[in-house]
């Protein structure tokens, strides 16, 4: 495969990984979604919309 494949694949990972973190940071309810998303590297709307999801 291609180095910039891979690399693709890795950030797909990455991402997938910091959703799922994020998934549990609002199952536990302590932090806000900009606190969440900042902490994440995600923008606040990926994170309102997986509060929708999870909600």
């Amino acid at each position: 495969m291609s180095e910039i494949l891979l690399d693709k694949i890795e950030n797909r990972g990455i991402e997938k990984g910091l959703k799922l973190v994020a998934c549990r940071l609002l199952a536990d309810g302590t932090l806000t979604i900009d606190k969440i998303a900042e902490y994440c590297q995600l923008s606040i709307d990926e994170v309102k919309e997986l509060a929708k999801e999870k909600g």
